[in-house]
């Protein structure tokens, strides 16, 4: 799964919305858990990502003192 987590992350809203546009509009409640629901997902599902990113500190360059 780790080869496919960043598209994993990018598609988890989209999936969410394309089942909410078949959410009727006059159920404005279960618009609102839905959205939430699957915000709380895709936060759910970057957080992997966020734990195995290699952070490279001799590439953390900038400022003036930069070459």
């Amino acid at each position: 799964m780790d080869e496919h987590l960043l598209s994993t992350v990018l598609f988890t809203p989209l999936v969410g919305l394309a089942i909410l546009m078949f959410i009727p509009r006059s159920q404005k409640t279960l618009i609102k858990v839905w959205a939430n629901l699957v915000a709380f997902v895709g936060f759910l599902v970057a957080i992997p990502l966020i734990l195995t990113l290699k952070y490279d500190k001799t590439r953390l360059r900038g400022g003036a003192d930069a070459h």
